[in-house]
């Protein structure tokens, strides 16, 4: 099988787990891909990283991340919460004071998590869009998808977290 089909020319896309198409510009695609474009984002900063741990907590993280986005898609998987996010911030502020806003860029490696962490920001905006769309709209997706108001949370603990590996990473 081809990964190229060609269903979506027609501007839909497919969601597997839930077997429906929406539209690739509907708010839930639109936070599809930017759960995408993080975990991108986070595996470019893995590779830089100096820190072996930072490393392990980023694969960690991405391995979280397709959970989410399975999720969300509708595939009945139970997204992480963001317990064990709290662990690490909790850990790693212990070891890295706080400094008040930072200018990103102090090397390779804590830069690359700053542009992850304001692509995870982006994520919890569209995550935070489309809650509100469900909650006003009573959407009939609700049968299908899970309420995206409960992958908040994640992702607002994951941009601290990202905050401080780029303050530990540089």
């Amino acid at each position: 099988m081809s990964i190229s089909t060609g269903a979506g020319d027609d501007g839909n896309t497919g969601l597997t787990g839930a077997f429906s198409r929406l539209s690739k510009d509907h708010p839930r695609i639109e936070c599809l891909g930017v759960l995408d474009e993080l975990n991108a984002f986070i595996g470019d900063a893995r590779c830089t990283a100096a820190e072996g741990r930072t490393g392990n907590i980023l694969e960690a993280v991405q391995r979280d991340l397709f959970v989410i986005a399975g999720a969300l898609a509708g595939s009945g998987s139970a997204p992480p919460g963001p317990e064990r996010l709290n662990v690490w911030v909790r850990e790693i502020e212990a070891g890295v004071p706080y400094r008040g806003f930072v200018i990103p860029g102090a090397n390779s490696p804590s830069a690359r998590l700053h542009i992850a962490r304001t692509v995870c920001r982006r994520a919890e905006r569209r995550l935070a869009a489309l809650a509100r769309l469900e909650a006003e709209s009573g959407s009939a997706d609700a049968a299908r998808f899970p309420p995206a108001a409960k992958f908040i949370p994640y992702m607002n603990r994951l941009s601290d977290l990202l905050f401080l590996l780029a303050c530990l990473e540089g």
